[in-house]
């Protein structure tokens, strides 16, 4: 049964899904700000988005697109499902060009979602204190993201892997049945213990950041044909990445919280006897240099946060602080502390709460968090 679908960005994830879902017969609207007008026209002129997946290269036919928030309007009212699909500094001006149109019964999912949803409930809470209107929604977050990919030309993107199941979480938790219930045809989705626990568990905060700075001399030598995968990984740059990993497994356990680890993945890409989809994968570009997401994206929000997150239960991060103090020197910020240029428990709704309240918050208190701004 065809679903009304739209997805926030034009990127390579937001072209990798349209491609997804239209091919499986969804009415899919492809979304984006006017200054991104260029990839939209540019997949009307075409036709058809360019998908080079893992099965071989498919022309799925043009969603209907939309620049700005008139157009948006247009498609906005009868969408199951709004696909959030931006880097973390992006998210605000997505969330806004959504919220007057939200109507009761829609989701939202965030993917990657770099803790997308409480920034949402937040932005929601002021949005109704403002205007009124306070749409019933349902909104949560995915484990990493739909699938590795890039986008490779204009209306085309490359698709490293197919999709996956992933863990997915709402925020409250005790929404995430029901987020569930409403992905069922699109994901196949388990149940994540709540939104920041799913957010973290994305690979790329273990292995994004500090992989990366360890390698910067060569990406930035190499620039746009560095492919972190491929001629990042050795046993030294994979030791500190382990190191990450433990770190994030005592935050976790300090909130009781199931930590997933991408380890098993980096040590079968080191063996080197990699299959088709892994080949695929190690091929990926970036990043190219020091503001390229890997770094920039991964210490202001799943480092910057993990980091936080072990402050408030007394658990030490070394590892992890060093790398967001040497992340912060290579784009002349700090990232850490409650002004860091990263996310922060505060801007989330979280000062003032011990662990065992925070997880009550994000189990129970969302829809009351938002009723109150």
């Amino acid at each position: 049964m065809a679903r009304k679908l739209t997805i926030m960005g034009a990127g390579g994830t937001g072209l990798a899904l349209a491609a997804e879902w239209t091919l499986a017969g969804h009415d899919v609207t492809l979304y984006d700000d006017p200054e991104h007008e260029d990839i939209l026209a540019a997949v009307r002129r075409a036709g058809h988005i360019e998908a080079d997946r893992p099965e071989g290269t498919l022309k799925a036919p043009a969603p209907a697109t939309a620049a700005g928030h008139d157009r948006l309007a247009l498609h906005a009212a009868d969408t199951e499902l709004f696909a959030f699909c931006c880097t973390a500094w992006r998210q605000e001006a997505m969330i806004e060009a959504v919220l007057p149109l939200l109507k009761d019964g829609q989701t939202l999912l965030f993917a990657p979602g770099n803790a997308g949803s409480l920034r949402f409930r937040r932005m929601l809470g002021e949005y109704g204190a403002r205007s009124g209107r306070m749409p019933h929604v349902v909104v949560g977050e995915m484990e990493g993201n739909w699938f590795p990919c890039r986008r490779t030309g204009p209306a085309a993107v490359f698709q490293a892997r197919p999709l996956a199941p992933h863990a997915v979480a709402a925020f409250p938790a005790a929404d995430t049945p029901r987020l569930m219930k409403r992905l069922e045809g699109l994901l196949d989705a388990r149940a994540g213990t709540c939104a920041l626990e799913t957010a973290l568990n994305s690979p790329n905060v273990v292995i994004h950041l500090a992989a990366s700075l360890l390698n910067i001399g060569g990406m930035e030598n190499k620039g746009k044909g560095f492919c972190l995968f491929r001629d990042g990984l050795t046993p030294a740059v994979c030791s500190v990445v382990e190191k990450v990993n433990a770190e994030k497994e005592a935050v976790f356990a300090a909130y009781a919280w199931t930590p997933r680890s991408p380890l098993a993945l980096l040590r079968e890409i080191m063996r080197g006897d990699l299959s088709e989809g892994l080949r695929r994968f190690v091929s990926l570009s970036g990043p190219d240099g020091p503001e390229h997401r890997y770094l920039r994206e991964d210490a202001m929000c799943g480092a910057s946060l993990l980091r936080q997150l072990g402050r408030l239960a007394g658990v030490e991060t070394p590892v992890l602080d060093a790398a967001l103090t040497l992340a912060g020197v290579l784009h002349g910020c700090a990232y850490m502390g409650e002004k860091g240029q990263g996310v922060t428990l505060r801007s989330l709704g979280f000062s003032g709460k011990n662990p065992e309240e925070l997880n009550d918050f994000l189990t129970e208190q969302g829809e009351k968090h938002a009723s109150c701004h």
